[in-house]
């Protein structure tokens, strides 16, 4: 867009000049409705061997460091760890919320959802524990401005052995309509997330999860798709395509197998432009967040970022 202005200099003669705007959102060639984001894991995400100086030792200040390097690198948002607020002692959390909330970047999605020691599957669910973490986590959550959970949780959600399969889904299900109740209060989607089978013994399938939020019929249930479990489950990729069409895919999770940064080398890794392809060619206008690791994590994550817009703008 182009905004003329006219003006008369000192001299009385008249002057015609013109500004061009742009939208800082707009990228040429990329969809700006699709959003590409890093996940920070935990309190010690991305601190360097060998690199000490560069990135605090206190959590709080080390979280503070990781938003501003996702912000210099020009990610659209971070996606932080419910675990990480549900650590934070309740005299301190304002401070984080500002911290978060005053970082110039947004946070829209958490991941990490239930810690291991709550379990949601087998002989020992404790309905109760469960139901106090979900009144506080949503509130924590919802503090920070964020409205999506990514619902993994393998070592919560992971049934025994000799335990009924069957059964293991209905108290999943269970969990996700306790987790419903809280969605609709703060207006906060839950997706829930396939794991392969090395991480989880139920759901380990986009297909599944699709399945299962079917059934469940709730309006802030969803599902992800994480390419690096869709690569250890050899899914196909054409289940995207289902996911979009059902309009229950709303977030995305990318990493090349052994969790590497998409654009970096992995032997018989992720077709990436087939991945992205299929997300392409049916509409996805979601987010989409590296869930990686790596030994240089501010030169790769960025490197990864370069590769992954120009990959998509090539589709448009």
């Amino acid at each position: 867009m182009k905004l003329f202005l006219r003006f008369t200099n000192p001299h009385g003669q008249a002057k015609k000049c013109f500004f061009r705007w742009s939208n800082p959102t707009q990228r040429q060639g990329v969809n700006p409705m699709v959003k590409f984001g890093c996940c920070l894991q935990g309190a010690s995400f991305v601190l360097q061997a060998g690199d000490d100086n560069s990135i605090s030792n206190d959590p709080f200040h080390r979280l503070k460091d990781n938003l501003a390097l996702l912000l210099e690198h020009n990610y659209d948002f971070a996606e932080l760890t419910v675990g990480t607020l549900m650590g934070v002692p309740e005299d301190d959390f304002p401070n984080w919320v500002h911290m978060i909330q005053a970082s110039g970047i947004d946070v829209p999605v958490l991941n990490s959802f239930i810690p291991r020691t709550i379990k949601l599957t087998g002989p020992d669910v404790n309905k109760d524990a469960i139901e106090n973490y979900l009144k506080i986590a949503f509130a924590r959550v919802k503090a920070i401005g964020a409205t999506t959970i990514v619902f993994g949780s393998g070592g919560a959600r992971s049934f025994p052995e000799g335990f009924s399969k069957s059964e293991a889904v209905r108290q999943v299900s269970a969990f996700l309509q306790m987790c419903s109740h809280y969605a609709a209060q703060y207006s906060i989607h839950v997706v829930i997330e396939p794991l392969n089978r090395k991480e989880s013994n139920v759901i380990n399938t986009v297909a599944e999860a699709l399945e299962l939020a079917k059934e469940l019929r709730l309006p802030y249930i969803s599902v992800l798709a994480d390419s690096y479990h869709m690569l250890e489950e050899q899914e196909n990729l054409s289940v995207l395509s289902d996911a979009v069409a059902s309009g229950l895919l709303t977030h995305v999770h990318i990493a090349d197998r052994g969790r590497v940064f998409p654009g970096l080398p992995a032997p018989d890794g992720m077709d990436f432009r087939a991945f992205f392809q299929e997300l392409h060619k049916s509409g996805y206008e979601g987010r989409i967040s590296a869930e990686c690791r790596s030994d240089d994590f501010s030169v790769n994550s960025k490197r990864s970022l370069d590769y992954v817009r120009t990959l998509w703008a090539s589709l448009s």
